[in-house]
């Protein structure tokens, strides 16, 4: 039964994933094709785009007089590649933002399985909270001090799980995912509380990992998060093969199961089917 809950959030994680990404790959070929149709319509006029925000006080009766709009936002040919760039890279941002809730999400789901399924464990939590259910182990590690990033769920993967210690670092990629996911926490941070304007700390603390996926860029006079189509679907790749680690890891101290590629193939099918039935 417990096994099952691991492969459960591991499928509906890999399953999130999958659809972020199939949904980003149509979004691009929708805007792209759309950008080519007015590369070469001459009729369009110039600008190709005019809108504004239209608000009202609500204080006041509604009528004709009580709207009022922003400034206008204009899309005309010699910014349209540069716009395009700009709401393709802000989308693939986003859904990074999203994918980090989906990851946190599948991390407390093993790790509370995890902690359920090994009685030694219950050291980790506060021995008076109630320990009685993966639910309550659940809210008992949110309770913890030091949740930065979430450091005290891979703390405990770390220090009792061979796998996943064995090769946070050394690994087909030479990446150190325990960094790796420290910068992938502060790239979430920024998305969603920053605007996408760099911070000090993303921009400073991780810029190897930084450098790899991402980009600086000016816009509207200030320094943006950006990335690209190829970087995004990476740093996507990357993401999965996190979770794969994370649940071969857990799958293995918990019930001696050895979780590869040929092990998961069923649950990749499921995935498809449940894709393509959507």
């Amino acid at each position: 039964m417990k096994l099952n809950k691991l492969e459960d959030s591991f499928k509906q994680a890999l399953y999130d994933l999958n659809l972020i990404v199939g949904r980003l790959i149509v979004l691009e070929l929708f805007v792209e094709n759309s950008k080519e149709i007015i590369d070469k319509d001459e009729k369009l006029g110039h600008p190709l785009v005019v809108t504004y925000l239209i608000f009202s006080d609500v204080t006041l009766k509604e009528d004709v007089n009580n709207k009022v709009s922003t400034g206008e936002y204009l899309l005309h040919r010699s910014n349209l590649s540069d716009e395009v760039n700009m709401i393709l890279s802000r989308e693939y941002l986003f859904q990074i933002a999203q994918a980090y809730e989906i990851v946190e999400t599948f991390l407390y789901n093993q790790v509370s399985e995890f902690i359920n399924s090994k009685n030694s464990l219950q050291l980790f939590i506060d021995q008076r909270s109630n320990v009685s259910s993966t639910k309550s182990i659940r809210k008992a590690l949110k309770t913890f001090s030091d949740r930065k990033n979430n450091r005290h769920l891979l703390n405990i993967i770390r220090s009792n799980c061979d796998i996943y210690s064995e090769y946070e670092r050394s690994n087909i990629y030479d990446l150190d995912f325990g960094q790796w996911y420290e910068m992938f926490s502060e790239v979430r941070h920024c998305i969603t509380h920053s605007k996408m304007a760099m911070t000090p700390e993303l921009k400073d603390s991780h810029d190897a990992f930084f450098k790899k996926h991402f980009r600086i860029k000016k816009y509207d006079d200030k320094e943006i998060l950006y990335i690209e189509r190829l970087e995004a679907l990476t740093l996507f790749s990357r993401i999965a093969d996190f979770v794969l680690l994370i649940h071969k890891a857990i799958s293995k101290e918990c019930f001696q199961i050895d979780v590869n590629l040929e092990s998961i193939k069923p649950i990749l099918k499921m995935i498809n089917n449940k894709t393509a039935d959507n």
